[in-house]
């Protein structure tokens, strides 16, 4: 699908202002699914061929929300499936990790956070790791 270079400026120009929070968020939620990186370009493409679509461009931010969760839900989904050990997800892990004792703590809350209600996780995330302010997570999640 060819995008034209008028929908292409439109949305750079508002994703620009949501790309550090929207980048934060990606981080937060792709932890053990996925690579970071690839979810951002992901969701970026997607929404970028719905990007005519969307009716009310002041809600970019919470549409490429959206998005993302659709992404991991789909992932999960397939990962049912597949019993893949990656070895390079594990280095990436033990890199970023300063101790096994943090690296226990991290496991047991995101686990715990699992199982939480998808809005409820999903406004925790915003609030703590992207840093938005409850009235924005308010109008995020409507």
């Amino acid at each position: 699908m060819i995008m034209d270079s008028t929908t292409n400026k439109a949305f750079l120009a508002q994703y620009r202002d949501i790309h550090e929070p929207f980048v934060r968020y990606c981080s937060s939620r792709a932890y053990g699914i996925t690579e970071t990186e690839d979810l951002v370009q992901e969701a970026v493409l997607a929404t970028l061929k719905g990007f005519s679509r969307l009716k009310d461009s002041q809600k970019l931010l919470s549409y490429m929300i959206g998005v993302v969760n659709n992404i991991l839900r789909n992932k999960r989904r397939k990962a049912r499936f597949q019993g893949a050990w990656d070895e390079k997800v594990l280095q990436k892990l033990e890199s970023q990790t300063p101790s096994p004792e943090i690296a226990l703590d991290i496991h047991y809350l995101l686990k715990a956070m699992d199982r939480l209600p998808e809005k409820q996780k999903e406004a925790i995330l915003l609030f703590e790791v992207s840093g938005f302010s409850i009235r924005e997570i308010s109008e995020l999640q409507e």
